[in-house]
């Protein structure tokens, strides 16, 4: 009898494992080409305003800071914006939203223009990125571990993809064509071409919790009998540890701190990387290949972490 059981818990949960009852393949495609684009168009743009236009560094440095300013608040009213015309809708005005502040930075140079559209943009990956995460989250109730596992390496994959991916592309039409410009115009024609993804997308009214599906078969493994004895009663349980406030405060505060001071340092390389390069009479296709290596190696490094946080989960 036990075995049978378990032979029919088997088979349940293959067949839970290798069916999903919603699409994810136009999230990562929409999530790989956007950070392309994204990459591309934000490597182009401040080489074009030092190498060809000239443009003050203040200037480029309040041009630049506009996009981080409007992202810092955008989260939250994006939350608004979602709840009234839904995550998918959200996801789509954003990348309308993109393509208009891409394009009229790319036809108007001039500096108030610059400063609009990059909170425009702001706004936008405020929209996007939250609204795609949420998107992820609402599978995982759909989804087994092993899925929820595999739905997170995947988007993991789409956005590094897209992220070095951005940086090769951006390499190779600025050797060739000897101009930051093309760059420019192309991340523009390919932000337009993903807006069709936006409506591949999923509908919210499909991703709905587990209990709420009359023909999904949940199984509770600690309800099967074993020599008369629940499996829960058998496993001894084990006694958690008292976590007072500090237990939380502290390694978060601390996390906090490492990541501000990382970002802040590395932003500031960003920043004046280019103007080193052309001080030093280099010409700016140079900038794609030395971050391209320098996100290449951080994602190589987190994968790391990654591998090495399952081995010690294993042992």
């Amino acid at each position: 009898m036990q075995k049978k059981i378990n032979e029919n818990f088997e088979i349940i949960e293959h067949i839970s494992l290798n069916q999903r009852s919603y699409r994810t393949w136009p999230l990562y495609l929409l999530v790989g080409l956007k950070t392309l684009c994204q990459s591309l168009f934000f490597s182009a743009l401040p080489n074009y305003l030092i190498y060809t236009i000239n443009m003050d560094p203040e200037l480029i440095g309040v041009i630049s800071a506009s996009t981080a300013l409007a992202y810092i608040v955008t989260p939250f009213l994006g939350q608004l914006i979602a709840k009234k015309i839904g995550k998918k809708q959200a996801i789509i005005l954003s990348l309308f939203l993109t393509s208009i502040s891409y394009t009229t930075q790319v036809i108007f140079f001039d500096p108030a223009i610059f400063v609009i559209m990059q909170l425009m943009e702001g706004i936008s990956l405020g929209l996007f990125w939250p609204n795609v995460m949420m998107e992820i989250s609402l599978w995982q109730k759909l989804s087994s571990k092993i899925q929820g596992e595999q739905n997170f390496k995947n988007f993991n994959t789409s956005w590094n993809m897209g992220l070095l991916g951005g940086f090769v592309i951006g390499f190779f039409l600025v050797v060739f064509w000897e101009s930051d410009f093309i760059a420019l115009i192309v991340a523009c024609v390919m932000v337009f071409g993903i807006i069709p993804l936006g409506f591949l997308l999923e509908r919210e009214n499909k991703l709905i919790p587990k209990e709420k599906q009359p023909n999904d078969i949940l199984i509770n493994k600690s309800q099967f009998l074993k020599d008369g004895h629940r499996l829960e009663d058998i496993i001894p349980k084990k006694k958690l540890p008292k976590i007072t406030l500090a237990h939380i405060i502290f390694p978060a505060f601390i996390a906090w701190t490492l990541n501000l001071y990382y970002t802040t340092a590395k932003s500031m390389y960003n920043f004046i990387f280019p103007f080193n390069l052309k001080s030093a009479k280099l010409k700016s296709y140079w900038r794609y290949f030395f971050i391209f290596f320098q996100q290449g190696l951080q994602v190589i490094g987190m994968n790391w972490i990654g591998t090495q946080s399952l081995r010690k989960k294993k042992n």
